[in-house]
Formats: C-alpha cells, sequence, structure tokens
C-alpha cells in the first residue's frame, strides 16, 4: 500500500542473488527436503509422493497451475524496472522518487515489498478455483457457487482499487499493473467457477438468480460492516469502506467454500490441491497483515528506518473508524482455520479411501492366517490327518544343522578378522615405538625401519586377503539361507492350506446332502492348493540337497584360502623377524666391543667429604690452568719407568662409570703418564696405570695424592 513513511537517509544497496537472504533459506528448504527423504517417520508421507510421482497425470493439473504461479510471480520480480535485477542508476532514481521502497528493500530481499503477498495471494485463490473446476468440484454445490461468487466479488474489487494509484494500491516490482492483472485473472477463473458450480446446481435461470440474490444480500452485509470499522488512511470514504468490504467477503467466503468442499470430498477425488491453494493464500494474507500492524518489526531496534517505520505503523493504528483492526484479526483466524479444515478433512478422506483398499486385502490375509491356525491346531491335537514327506523332513533337517554352522562359523571368522586387524594396528605402533627409539648411530637404523614397514605390509595383506576372498564368499554362502528359509516357511503354508482343503472336500463328500456346485469349487480349490504346493515341494526336493552338498566344496575353497595366507603371512614374518633379529645381534655386539659412537660430556668433579679429612686438601692434586700432566709440588720424579711422569696414591676407592675409566681400591699406586691425544684431555682427570694390574684409564685427580 501507498505508504506515508519519509525517505529514508541510509543509503542501500539492493541485496544480490547470492546473499544470505537468499542462501538462508535455500538451505532451510534443502534441509527440510532432507530430513523427509530419509527419516523412517515420514515414511508413509514418501509413500503418498511416490505414488503420486509415479502417476504425474493425477496432478498435473496441479503442477501446471503451481509452476505458472511462480513462474508469473518470478518474471514480475526479475523484470519489474525496480525488481531484483534492477541497476544502480535505477534504484539512484527510485531514491530520489520514493526512498521508502529503496530502504524497503533491505528488509524484504526476496518479494522487494510486503504487497507482493497480496499479489500472491490473488493468483492462488485464481489457480484454487481453477483446480476446484478442473477436478469437478463444481458440478452440485450452491454453497460452493455463493463461496466462489463472494470471491468474485472481492477480486473485482481489487482491480478497480489497484487499477488506479490511490492509497490502497501494491507497491513494489509486483504492484501497479501487474497487480490489477494479477487480481483480474483470479477474477476470472473464479467468475467460471462460480457460473459452473450455480448453473449445475440448478440448470434453471431462476435457481441461479436465486442464489445471486442471497450473494448480493451476504455482499450487503458486507458494506454494512465494513462502514462501522474501516480504516480512514484515505482521503476517500469509499475507498476506506471497499477496503474493508474485501476483507468481510473473504471472511464469509472461507468458511462457506470449506463446508461445502468438506461435503463433496467423498464424491470427489483429488481436491487438496485446490485447498492447498487457498490455504497458501490465506497465510500470504495473515504474514501482510502482520507486516502492516508493525506485529514483524522489532521495537528494540536502534535501526532508524525501522524504528521510524513502526511509529508510522503505529499511528495508522489510530486512523480508523470502529475496530477494522480488530475485524480483520477475527478475519484472518477465521479464513486460515476454514482453509486448514478443509484441507486436513479432504487428506483424511483421501487416507482413508485408501485405508479401505488395504483394509480390505488385510482382512483377507487375516481370515486365511485364521484358518492356517485352526488347521494347525487341530492336526497337533490329532482331530485331522497330516501330509507327511519323510524325504524333506531329512532334507530340512540337513538344512537346519547346516545353517547354524554356517552361522558359527561366519561368526568366528568375522571375530576373528577383527583380532587379525587389532593386532595390526598393534604391530604398527609397537614398531613405530622401536623405530623412534633406536638412535641413529646405532648399526642397523635403516634397516630396522624398512622391515617396520615390511611387517606393516604383511599385516594389512593378511587382513585384506582375509575380508575379500574368506569373508566375502562367506557372506555369499550366508545369504542362501535367509531366501531358502522363506521358501520352506512358504511351502510350509501351502501344505497347510492344502490339507485343509482336503478335509473340507472329505467332509462334503461324506455328506449326502452337499450342494454339488459348492463341491466342485471345493474341489478345484483343493486342486489348486495341491498343484501349489507340490510346485513348491518339488523345486525344494532339488534344491535342499543341492545346497547341503555345496558346503563341502565352499568350506575346501574358503578354508584353503584362509591356510594358505595364513602360511604366507607367517612364512613372510619370520623372514622379518629374523632380520629383525639380526639387527638386534649386531647392536650387541657393538656395543661388547665398544665401538659404538659415544657422544663425550665433561666429567663431573666427585663430592669430596672435606669434614671427615680437613688434612686432605693439602695432599690432594691440583690442576694449574691446562697443564693436568705436570707433576704436582711435592710429587718425586726420580727413578720412575720410562714414560711415567710420576705416581700418585689413591685416597679413595673409586668405581668406574665408563669402559675407558680407571678403577682402584684405596692405597693403590698408580703411574700417571701422558694422553696420547692432548685434545682429549679433560680438566680434572688424568691418564694412568695401575701398578698392580697394568690397566689403563682415566681417574679423577682429586681421589688421589702424590707421591
Amino acid at each position: 500500500m501507498t505508504s506515508t513513511v519519509s525517505s529514508a537517509t541510509t543509503p542501500v544497496v539492493a541485496p544480490g542473488i547470492f546473499d544470505a537472504d537468499y542462501i538462508v533459506p535455500a538451505l532451510v528448504f534443502a534441509f527440510i527436503t532432507v530430513n523427509v527423504s530419509t527419516d523412517p517417520k515420514y515414511t508413509t508421507l514418501r509413500g503418498h509422493l511416490f505414488a503420486m510421482l509415479q502417476s504425474p497425470q493425477r496432478i498435473l493439473p496441479e503442477i501446471v497451475g503451481f509452476v505458472s504461479v511462480v513462474a508469473l510471480v518470478a518474471a514480475g520480480l526479475l523484470l519489474s524496472p525496480d525488481g531484483i535485477l534492477a541497476s544502480e542508476q535505477t534504484l539512484a532514481d527510485l531514491k530520489v522518487a520514493d526512498g521508502y521502497l529503496v530502504q524497503l528493500r533491505e528488509f524484504w530481499p526476496v518479494l522487494l515489498h510486503p504487497d507482493s503477498l497480496l499479489v500472491c495471494q490473488e493468483l492462488l485463490l485464481g489457480l484454487g478455483g481453477a483446480l476446484l473446476l478442473v477436478r469437478g468440484a463444481c458440478n452440485a454445490s450452491r454453497v460452493l457457487g455463493l463461496a466462489l461468487a463472494l470471491l468474485t466479488v472481492g477480486r473485482g474489487i481489487h482491480v478497480e482499487q489497484w487499477g488506479h494509484a490511490g492509497d490502497y494500491a501494491p507497491e513494489g516490482p509486483l504492484g501497479g499493473v501487474f497487480a490489477a492483472g494479477g487480481a483480474g485473472a483470479a477474477g476470472l477463473l473464479l467468475l467460471a467457477a462460480t457460473v459452473k458450480s450455480l448453473w449445475s446446481a440448478h440448470a434453471s435461470v431462476l435457481g441461479v438468480l436465486r442464489d445471486l440474490v442471497t450473494a448480493g444480500g451476504l455482499v450487503g452485509l458486507c458494506v454494512f460492516v465494513a462502514k462501522d470499522n474501516h480504516i480512514t488512511a484515505s482521503d476517500s470514504y469509499v475507498r476506506n469502506v471497499l477496503f474493508s468490504v474485501i476483507d468481510m467477503l473473504d471472511l464469509c467466503a472461507l468458511p462457506l467454500l470449506a463446508s461445502s468442499v468438506c461435503g463433496i470430498a467423498l464424491k470427489t477425488a483429488d481436491l487438496g490441491g485446490a485447498l492447498a491453494c487457498f490455504m497458501v493464500a490465506q497465510v500470504f494474507a495473515s504474514w501482510w497483515l502482520l507486516d502492516f500492524t508493525g506485529f514483524l518489526d522489532d521495537p528494540r531496534s536502534e535501526n532508524a528506518f525501522i524504528a521510524h517505520s513502526l511509529k508510522v505503523k503505529q499511528q495508522l493504528l489510530t486512523h480508523v473508524y470502529g475496530h477494522p483492526f480488530a475485524l480483520f484479526a477475527i478475519g484472518q483466524v477465521v479464513r486460515l482455520a476454514s482453509a486448514l479444515v478443509a484441507y486436513a478433512t479432504v487428506c483424511y478422506l483421501a487416507a482413508s479411501t485408501m485405508a479401505d483398499t488395504k483394509g480390505a486385502n488385510i482382512s483377507r490375509m487375516v481370515l486365511k492366517q485364521a484358518g492356517r491356525a485352526k488347521e494347525k491346531i487341530l492336526q497337533n491335537l490329532g482331530k485331522s490327518d497330516k501330509t507327511t514327506d519323510e524325504i524333506f523332513e531329512e532334507h530340512l533337517m540337513n538344512f537346519n544343522t547346516q545353517q547354524v554352522n554356517s552361522t558359527r562359523l561366519h561368526k568366528d571368522i568375522n571375530n576373528y578378522l577383527r583380532c587379525i586387524r587389532a593386532m595390526q594396528t598393534a604391530s604398527k605402533n609397537l614398531m613405530e615405538t622401536l623405530s623412534d627409539i633406536y638412535e641413529k648411530e646405532w648399526v642397523g637404523q635403516d634397516m630396522l625401519y624398512v622391515q617396520a614397514q615390511n611387517n606393516e605390509m604383511l599385516w594389512a595383506d593378511l587382513a585384506h586377503k582375509l575380508s575379500d576372498q574368506v569373508v566375502i564368499p562367506l557372506n555369499t554362502y550366508q545369504a542362501q539361507f535367509p531366501e531358502m528359509r522363506k521358501k520352506i516357511d512358504k511351502r510350509g503354508r501351502k501344505l497347510i492350506d492344502f490339507d485343509a482343503e482336503r478335509h473340507s472336500v472329505q467332509q462334503m463328500q461324506n455328506n449326502p446332502n452337499r450342494n454339488e456346485a459348492k463341491f466342485v469349487r471345493a474341489k478345484e480349490s483343493m486342486e489348486n492348493a495341491k498343484r501349489t504346493y507340490e510346485i513348491l515341494n518339488s523345486e525344494l526336493h532339488d534344491e535342499l540337497p543341492a545346497l547341503h552338498d555345496s558346503r563341502i566344496l565352499f568350506l575346501v575353497t574358503n578354508m584353503q584360502t584362509l591356510f594358505a595366507a595364513e602360511e604366507v603371512f607367517h612364512s613372510e614374518t619370520a623372514k622379518v623377524y629374523g632380520e629383525l633379529e639380526g639387527v638386534v645381534d649386531k647392536l650387541a655386539k657393538e656395543a661388547q666391543r665398544g665401538t659404538l659412537p659415544r657422544k663425550t660430556f665433561p666429567k663431573p668433579l666427585p663430592i669430596t667429604n672435606h669434614s671427615s679429612n680437613s688434612n686432605l686438601s693439602s695432599n690432594v692434586i691440583t690442576t694449574n690452568g691446562n697443564n693436568l700432566s705436570s707433576p704436582p709440588k711435592g710429587a718425586t720424579t726420580d727413578n720412575l719407568p720410562p714414560g711415567v711422569l710420576y705416581q700418585v696414591k689413591a685416597a679413595y676407592k673409586y668405581q668406574a662409570e665408563d669402559m675407558d675409566e680407571l678403577q682402584f681400591e684405596v692405597g693403590e699406586v698408580i703411574d700417571v703418564v701422558e694422553y696420547e691425544d692432548p685434545e682429549e684431555q679433560e680438566e680434572g682427570w688424568l691418564m694412568g696405570v695401575r701398578s698392580s694390574t697394568g690397566q689403563k684409564g682415566l681417574f679423577p685427580a682429586n681421589f688421589t695424592r702424590p707421591i
């Protein structure tokens, strides 16, 4: 409707096709579609949809109608000068003419204006009338004719109002001529349905005129109520009243339409599409009224445009005569409830009709099951004889044993495969740990990594072979049993049917007063039952022994594959573990020979107990700078063996901590000699030879004193 909101000052850019305002509804629709297509609780709904899709000609009018409406609306939104595809220049010009329309695009990005909902409502009302006409609902219902006549009058008033740019004409890309054309098209479709309905109900001009007089009286009642309850937004009193008259006409029409459709739903099929049009049309109308009255706006919004728009709408609520908005609210509730009730009723009746068809089949099935149960009870009690087949019973016993063994084997093989995969993971983790802790300087580090990879490949190959060559054939073998069991059960049911028919024939044969026609039909039924049973029995006599004999070949093939895979795996893993053992043996030999690379770290000075021997500090050898091998003060250098710098005596016992260190007891004499490589000389340490054993090595200087 033409708004009194002032032009906005904040610039607004028309939203693009890929804005969140478009993407979010599309994602919601996709989520609902996926949920309905996968959730088990929608199985019945999916069944109805699939049934319709399998015979699309049943819903062809609905498909064509809805597609036409969507196409018209899309064309208006896209091709209109101020539509979705409007250029920036066009929007700039529109902003100068009416800044409100440009600002509104931010909040109505798809339809671009709330008035577009009214145009969609008109198109859906016209489509609903056309579908009622096509589906044959307009053949013999005076009430439906009256409802359609009221709707037609309302559309005619819309054409008159919307054909002129007045206060109640829709705005936006679907306004103006498009809105008037949509209302006119809807009015023509509803008029055709009205004429068909009234003429079919009376087949005389007098009867039609009588109903038109009734419709005129309802229109007069609507005018009477509207003139006391209308909006005063326009300077024209007539336009103000007519705006309320349209709402009153729809308020009277929808309950009449709903009641009449519910009455003819049993005789006329496929009315759900038409009622869906009326229901969606009322949803659009209610949505528009909520926006028009400001209920969709956030009163706490800090947006200046929203605050100003809400203020204007609240002011508009005061421009009334009587209580028009209360009347509008009641009308929307009644119209929407009427459409929902009618739609639900038609769907329920359609489902009931389908249920009746299924119910007949179910009742026949229940009777057959009851007859079989009765025959089985009589046989178990010994009241009637039972057809026996000892050879089949032996085959059945073999089948049961074979199925039990197959199920047990299937369970254990799958459990075995799960354990193999668990061992594969454990072996992989172990090898990764060993590779991480095996130092790079150690011998065979590369070989360890290669063999770890080989071990992992062997485990993976074993699991793959068992899955593909053992488990899958076993699944195929196992799948035979459920199908064969169904056939055996079916053979049992047909045998009971045959026995029941045979007993019935025997009873009639022993009755001298039998009805010969019934007796002939009973014998035919018995022969049919016997023929069905013998066909199944003969097939099972061939299939059960063949299935039983197949167990040997399957077991041989399956177990050969299993054992061959295990043999290859264990032989190859034995080689891998042999290589790994060789790597570890080489490491052990290197460690024994002391040829492993070793990082050299400075030796810590030993802790001395100064409190226990206060005189030790004066006797202990001290180092002076880097000249560690120079004789300390007080050391004797006379009469020493060649190569000996001086001699020291152990003041403390020293336990060697490395292979190149010298171990000695208290009191032992040690000959101090030169380092073979001066660069290896370490502060606080001397190179010496034990006089008692001739062993050479490093020792801490402060554990000895010079002689």
